[in-house]
């Protein structure tokens, strides 16, 4: 923000991130059911969004993606005043938006304060005005899919999520199916549901990680993975995601294993590398990669020796060899000359920078963190920010 202090972008994203943090703190039972503590974060965190998101919007008046957290923040307060004040706002500058739409009607539910009544009245209104929000009138049906008295009827819930789609597709609608045709058991339906849901709304990450446990149900651990990762790099605070995480991790960790035994040394390996993108400095991923990584590569059979990226596997398993007997001076070079061949490496980048890190060379070790974070690597995102902090603890 110091480089761009007139860019709206920086405010917005970080005003943003306070709101999920707040929702995160504040839980998702209801407000008699909330201690005090939780509703103190949400406070807090709300109190450092709604600054910035005002100031992203006065720096951008068309940005009106600011107004979807500030009217999340609006509805955690019971705030109606503040929420009118916004919507009308959104809506002069966008009159057909229709993410804003789905926003407000999210606290019209009687959960909020709103009522059905209400719901119905103001999708009505907007399909009226524009057509193509027709979808709108399928929420009260949403919402009622998702009340407490019909938890345990998935025919009830499927049915009234049915209603829903008949007046529209919205990627929340099949999204809610997803869930609880996962719920019966009907995996394959599931996903379909979620597949569906990822290609109407690919920004958000709730759909990558309903689309995630499916995928887990079914002991397809690599794609599951693969949806909890980009899922957590869009929203790294999501209690769903994070939840998720340890389950999935010591999937890749057994299904690693599985293929490991089963003389496919590249994708055991690559599964772990996913484990180690989702639980950085995990102890049993760690142990797994030394032992899968040190396996002799000749032992696997042409196919698999077809399959490994130029020599990117030698190296590795030479560096991890060297490491046991604590000869990390001679590790360096083999890094080095492959990162001159191989740039754009980011899993190189993050072996390279253990071997900085052991042989104390934490600047460089840092630098090389970062290289593989820009690249992509979560890891070394994660490693990073680990020493950074323990740096500023030391200062």
């Amino acid at each position: 923000m110091e480089a761009s202090p007139r860019s709206f972008a920086p405010y917005l994203a970080r005003g943003t991130h306070w709101v999920n943090v707040g929702y995160l703190r504040r839980g998702t039972r209801l407000v008699r059911a909330t201690a005090e503590e939780e509703l103190a974060g949400m406070h807090e965190a709300f109190e450092r969004a709604v600054p910035d998101l005002t100031r992203a919007w006065a720096l951008h008046p068309k940005a009106v993606a600011a107004a979807r957290p500030l009217l999340n923040v609006a509805t955690a307060l019971g705030d109606r005043e503040n929420r009118e004040r916004v919507f009308a706002r959104a809506a002069e500058q966008c009159p057909s938006c229709a993410d804003v739409r789905s926003v407000y009607l999210h606290g019209l539910t009687p959960r909020w304060g709103g009522s059905y009544e209400e719901m119905d009245a103001f999708a009505l209104a907007q399909s009226r005005a524009h057509p193509e929000l027709g979808f709108l009138r399928g929420f009260a049906d949403w919402d009622r899919a998702d009340d407490p008295r019909v938890e345990d009827d998935n025919d009830r819930a499927l049915g009234l999520l049915a209603q829903a789609l008949s007046a529209g597709e919205h990627w929340e609608f099949r999204l809610a199916r997803a869930k609880r045709l996962r719920g019966t058991g009907a995996l394959d339906a599931a996903l379909v549901e979620a597949n569906r849901a990822v290609t109407l709304r690919p920004a958000r990450s709730d759909v990558y990680f309903e689309r995630a446990r499916i995928l887990a149900s079914s002991r397809k651990w690599g794609p599951a993975g693969e949806d909890l990762l980009h899922g957590l790099r869009l929203e790294e605070t999501d209690a769903d995601g994070r939840s998720l995480r340890p389950g999935v991790v010591k999937g890749l960790v057994y299904a690693a294993y599985e293929q490991h035994g089963a003389g496919h040394r590249e994708e055991a390996l690559r599964l772990l590398e996913l484990a180690g993108e989702l639980a950085p400095g995990d102890p049993e991923v760690a142990r797994w990669r030394t032992r899968v990584a040190t396996s002799p590569l000749q032992a696997q059979g042409k196919e698999a020796q077809a399959e490994t990226p130029e020599d990117f596997r030698a190296v590795q398993q030479r560096d991890y060899a060297l490491a046991r007997e604590q000869r990390f001076a001679e590790i360096l070079p083999l890094w080095d000359a492959f990162l001159a061949r191989n740039p754009e490496h980011g899993l190189a980048y993050l072996e390279r920078s253990g071997t900085h890190y052991h042989l104390r060379n934490l600047e460089a070790a840092l630098s090389d963190l970062k290289r593989a974070c820009d690249l992509g690597i979560n890891e070394g995102c994660a490693r990073a920010r680990q020493i950074e902090r323990a740096r500023a603890t030391a200062h």
